[in-house]
């Protein structure tokens, strides 16, 4: 299951709010590898959008990594940035599992600081903090 980072709220760093989601995720799509390229690649991709609650909560999930640092300012901003957290998460985790890398702990490390990165770029742009 993807962890939720809501639970705990704010008192946790970044790094392992992070690092919580990216392993959940990782977990997730490191079920069966095989079957997960066979579906990305066999697919359509209007088949996987068929469901909706899922990807709202897989949405406020990126949307709960993102808030703690813009103390709800600019909540539509906010919803463009967990999208683009998510496709890009989503891409790394892809074409990892795709090459058969999904496990590597170089590709974690190398995501969670890509993923740290991206957030505290944005605390620093977001109006008002700068």
């Amino acid at each position: 299951m993807l962890p939720d980072p809501d639970e705990r709220g704010d008192a946790i760093r970044l790094e392992t709010r992070v690092a919580r989601v990216i392993d959940g995720i990782i977990t997730i799509h490191s079920g069966n590898q095989r079957l997960h390229r066979v579906l990305l690649d066999e697919v359509p991709l209007t088949a996987r959008e068929s469901h909706d609650a899922f990807e709202a909560e897989y949405l406020r999930r990126y949307q709960a990594l993102i808030r703690p640092g813009t103390q709800g300012r600019g909540a539509a901003r906010d919803t463009i940035a967990a999208q683009v957290l998510a496709s890009a998460v989503e891409g790394v985790v892809h074409a990892a599992a795709s090459r058969g890398e999904l496990g590597l702990q170089e590709v974690r490390r190398e995501l969670n600081g890509f993923v740290c990165a991206y957030l505290r770029e944005r605390i620093v742009h977001v109006p008002g903090n700068a």
